[in-house]
Parts: structure tokens; sequence; C-alpha cells
């Protein structure tokens, strides 16, 4: 995959995407650390697939230019991904002692963590 840097007001989001983000934890966490990983854009409509919130904080920043992967899907599997990326990170559990001892070796802020 081939990561680009373009103009953040080429991109909208998802139409009826229905996830609502912590747009100040993610501002926080794009502060503290930057942006880390690229958003999802559909490559033929500019829709954000995965990503639409870090783009939103991203826009309330101030940034001009953000980091993207474009992938060449139709609207259904762009549907797909959106669903996907929304549901498939709640399935997740932690090893609750495998968090703490990571947690413990680092500053907490920007990870949507406190004490």
């Amino acid at each position: 995959m081939e990561y680009l840097s373009v103009d953040i007001n080429s991109l909208e989001t998802f139409p009826g995407n229905p996830r609502r983000g912590n747009i100040k934890k993610l501002k926080e966490s794009l502060e503290a650390n930057g942006q880390y990983k690229p958003i999802v854009v559909q490559k033929s409509t500019k829709y954000i697939l995965a990503g639409n919130h870090l783009w939103q904080a991203a826009k309330e920043l101030g940034w001009q230019l953000i980091d993207v992967v474009e992938v060449d899907v139709n609207n259904t599997q762009a549907k797909k991904i959106v669903a996907s990326d929304n549901r498939l990170g709640e399935l997740g559990t932690y090893d609750e002692q495998e968090l703490l001892d990571l947690l413990q070796d680092i500053s907490l802020e920007g990870t949507g963590y406190d004490s």
C-alpha cells in the first residue's frame, strides 16, 4: 500500500457513518503522538472509510495535510469496510495485567487512558 499526504479539505466523511467518535481524545492523541497511521479513503469518491473522526480532529487542529491510503472499491465494498472498521475493534478484549504493565511504563497523555 502506498501512503499519500493529501489536502485535508479534499476528503469527505462517509455519508451515514453510524459511529460517533471522541474528537477531544483524538485531538489529544494527535497533539501528543502525531498521525501514526493513515486514514482509509475510497479512491473514486474521496469518502473516508476508516478514520472519519481522526480526520475531523485533525481539521479542528488546523491541519492542512493528512496521510491516507486509497482503496479502489465499489460502493458496496466501501460500506462493508465502514461496517467492519466500526465493529471489529469493539469485539476485542484486553489482558488486563498486560495492559496495566504497558500503561505503567508510559505517560498517559494522548492515550485516551487516565489514572
